[in-house]
């Protein structure tokens, strides 16, 4: 039996030992212990299972500017759960579903600010290219911080946050990650 499989069925034994009926909550406790045992399961591999990494299909440049780890920042944050980047990828990571939502997210959410950027560049008037690029930063990061305050972030409990760093220092060796 894979791993996977394992994981489900100690899973789906531990969610049934919150029975109402307590003899069938002791045998699924029992049942989900023993494979636990039989197959060197801890409940910290239980925990990391829940956690689901997704990759963005945007590609990115290897070194990013400071507003384009705000927007991966700010939507990670948005949605309780962590990104990276792996090459010219960005990559999120979360409890269940909230990885892919966060993937869905970020490509709307850049494409959206990378249009209102060069609406914004096409009509500055600074001719110093070195100037327009500072200016079209500095105008990313104030809609960053628009769209940061007109969205409701999703707290992560301490559980959750505890569960991610696990993931982190479990299954990401070499990573880019900027705070």
């Amino acid at each position: 039996m894979d791993k996977e499989k394992v994981l489900d069925k100690i899973k789906k034994c531990l969610a049934l030992s919150k029975s109402a009926n307590e003899h069938e909550a002791a045998q699924a406790l029992k049942q989900a212990q023993a494979l636990m045992r039989k197959y060197e399961v801890n409940a910290v591999d239980i925990a990391l299972s829940e956690v689901s990494e997704q990759r963005a299909d945007r590609r990115m440049a290897f070194k990013l500017a400071g507003w384009q780890w705000s927007v991966a920042n700010m939507i990670a944050d948005i949605f309780g759960c962590q990104s990276y980047q792996r090459g010219k990828t960005m990559m999120f990571y979360g409890i269940g579903n909230r990885a892919e939502i966060s993937v869905y997210a970020f490509d709307v959410v850049y494409r959206q600010i990378s249009a209102d950027r060069r609406k914004f560049l096409k009509n500055c008037r600074e001719r110093k290219p070195a100037h327009r690029t500072y200016l079209a930063d500095q105008f990313c990061n104030g809609w960053i911080m628009g769209a940061w305050e007109m969205v409701k972030k999703f707290e992560m409990s301490d559980e959750e946050k505890a569960v991610m760093d696990g993931y982190a220092k479990k299954n990401i060796r070499t990573w880019s990650k900027r705070e």
